[in-house]
């Protein structure tokens, strides 16, 4: 496992492939484990390996046949200038009525301070999809239709959160199944920080 950082820090780029062997036919938690070994550099790699990946589907976030409105986990590593423990977090998803589109929010150590940072996820504009064929879109909050246990829905505009999500996409691309990749953008900045997410 630990040859993966490795091979995403050698002088050549490696190939899709070469990556994904190193993660497929893991259990999700080795998944995520490995991940969580790489810093942003590998990930910024891993992020641009991946333009030539397969598009990511609804079913790579919610898996077919999951009821509407049963949560769906995936576990997050960042790479944020943070502390190690402010990087770690969860997108819980679920999806909507509308066959098209998925609902979620961060559960993180700083959801306290920086709120839910809910968010739809949904098939990119084609003007867009260069960046990632699926969206984590924080301009638009789910206004119902949500599992009871989630927290309030707070609009992204309100509060600190602001700061974070406010104005953000997320564009995410597939690394292999159960794994994907996002890039944050502010507008039309990139942010440069991405951050993978393992589906548990």
């Amino acid at each position: 496992m630990n040859t993966l950082p490795a091979l995403l820090r050698a002088p050549e780029l490696p190939t899709l492939a070469s990556v994904q062997a190193h993660l497929e036919g893991l259990a999700p938690q080795d998944q995520y484990l490995l991940i969580r070994t790489l810093g942003r550099k590998q990930q910024l790699r891993l992020y641009d390996l991946c333009a030539d990946s397969p598009p990511l589907t609804r079913d790579d976030f919610v898996p077919a046949g999951t009821p509407v409105g049963t949560t769906v986990e995936h576990l997050g590593w960042n790479t944020l200038p943070l502390f190690k423990s402010w990087r770690t977090f969860a997108k819980p998803m679920c999806a909507l009525p509308a066959e098209t589109e998925i609902a979620g929010y961060n559960d993180s150590s700083t959801r306290w301070l920086l709120g839910p940072g809910y968010f739809i996820c949904r098939p990119t504009a084609p003007e867009y999809a260069q960046r990632g064929a699926w969206v984590v879109d924080y301009l638009r909050v789910p206004t119902g239709d949500v599992p009871g246990e989630w927290p309030d829905i707070k609009p992204n505009e309100e509060g600190l959160q602001r700061f974070v999500y406010g104005g953000t996409r997320d564009y995410m691309r597939k690394v292999c199944d159960g794994v994907c990749i996002g890039m944050p953008y502010k507008g039309d900045k990139r942010m440069a920080f991405p951050f993978a997410l393992v589906r548990k």
